[in-house]
């Protein structure tokens, strides 16, 4: 598997907890706020990662 399917599926599972996490939040399921923004947070800082995991991928390929 290349580093862009692996980077895809790890940031789509982000997208996706995310968005639950959020929609629990909102709606009251879960309620320690502290839990929501540190999932939150979480979330937000692997999604960068993979973003930055790609972008240096697509600089350094030789595939050009």
């Amino acid at each position: 598997m290349s580093v862009n399917k692996v980077a895809l599926t790890i940031g789509l599972i982000c997208i996706l907890l995310g968005t639950t996490v959020s929609v629990l939040g909102i709606w009251g399921y879960i309620g320690d706020t502290g839990l929501v923004w540190r999932a939150l947070s979480t979330l937000g800082v692997v999604l960068l990662g993979v973003i930055l995991a790609v972008a240096i991928n697509n600089m350094t390929s030789k595939d050009k």
